[in-house]
């Protein structure tokens, strides 16, 4: 990162510094070819002479996040604290190489003691799949930030949301019957998202005005023929609340049954939900036709990409839908996507669930 990236970032490091609390940890790592502690993890008592350090951060060398993101985890867990929100927020504009595993293993283990892993990927070099995995892991968040002028107000939106979440990482341990099968966990709110299938189902932050919503699928593959109802999932969600010094950690059971009848049930699906699917199938569809790419056939990504324009027409999300047949006159002329659209296509949709445009739309 260099120039006008790496200018903004480090006057926003600085805004940042000068407005932290008394009982606020901040470190910062550089990287490129290698890492260096640039401000180790403490209060900042001395403001002029760490502003001083954030000035003089120069470029230099390539990206191996790897490197990065381990020291800044050493950092953090130096100082791990039921009493404040434990969190590492990745900053890149390139692609890591050959480090990618080692960066998957350092997610789940920050996952494991309840650190939280944000990136915020500025441009089109970077590898949105791969920080979209070590950030679901954690259930932490990945930002495309477009533009140099979109950079200091995502670091600080992410800063002030992690400031205001109710609760640090919300977890849910769970069992299935064998005839059941659990498929596609997204995350609707507060930040859309999928997430990584497993248990523990990682959910991510509640934050302290709003809800959590998540979205899962069960197929089920056999019912008894003289079952009443069918259990789905059991299991315990458990998180834990900063600050709250009486009782910092809860564990909630849960278990999710269905009824069963041979009698036709006259019950429409809630609206919520539907509306939920509606915005996902679009989510979908632009993974379809990236998928479609990888496999080398264009003129079905350009079938699913045309598709989306339609329904994005349909919704009145004109600029996203004019965003993607822009895009569809590139992959005809190079018979691949640009990165650039091909991130501004992703999470355009996958921001169509965000709380305000649902609420825009309710409207």
């Amino acid at each position: 990162m260099q120039g006008n990236r790496l200018d903004t970032v480090k006057l926003t490091a600085i805004d940042l510094i000068r407005h932290l609390g008394p009982q606020d940890i901040f470190s910062l790592v550089k990287f490129n070819d290698w890492a260096e502690l640039l401000i180790p993890p403490g209060s900042q008592s001395d403001i002029k002479s760490t502003e001083m350090k954030i000035q003089l951060l120069q470029a230099g060398g390539g990206t191996e996040i790897f490197k990065g993101l381990d020291l800044g985890f050493s950092q953090v867990s130096q100082s791990i604290s039921r009493d404040r929100v434990n969190h590492i927020i990745l900053i890149t504009d390139g692609r890591t190489y050959g480090d990618e595993a080692n960066c998957e293993q350092l997610a789940d283990q920050s996952a494991a003691m309840g650190i939280g892993i944000s990136a915020l990927g500025i441009g089109s070099q970077w590898n949105d799949k791969f920080l979209d995995r070590i950030t679901s892991k954690t259930g932490g968040i990945c930002r495309y930030v477009s533009d140099v002028s979109e950079i200091r107000n995502s670091l600080l939106s992410e800063i002030s949301r992690l400031g205001s979440n109710l609760t640090e990482q919300v977890n849910l341990s769970y069992q299935l019957p064998t005839d059941i099968e659990l498929r596609s966990p997204f995350r609707l709110q507060p930040d859309p998202s999928p997430l990584v299938l497993g248990s523990p189902l990682i959910m991510g932050y509640m934050p302290r005005f709003g809800s959590m919503r998540i979205l899962v699928e069960f197929m089920i593959k056999d019912i008894a023929e003289n079952a009443h109802s069918i259990a789905l999932a059991k299991g315990f969600i458990n998180y834990e609340i900063p600050r709250h010094k009486v009782k910092p950690h809860y564990v909630e059971r849960l278990l999710l049954e269905r009824p069963v009848t041979r009698e036709v049930i006259r019950e429409d699906p809630p609206v919520e939900v539907i509306n939920a699917l509606k915005l996902i199938a679009l989510y979908r569809m632009q993974e379809r036709a990236s998928e479609a790419m990888s496999k080398g056939d264009v003129n079905g990504a350009t079938r699913h990409m045309e598709n989306l324009a339609t329904h994005l027409l349909k919704k009145g999300e004109d600029d996203l839908a004019q965003s993607v047949m822009n895009e569809v006159k590139y992959v005809r002329r190079n018979q691949s996507f640009s990165e650039d659209g091909e991130k501004r296509i992703k999470y355009g949709t996958r921001s169509l669930l965000l709380p305000a445009k649902t609420a825009e739309r309710k409207s």
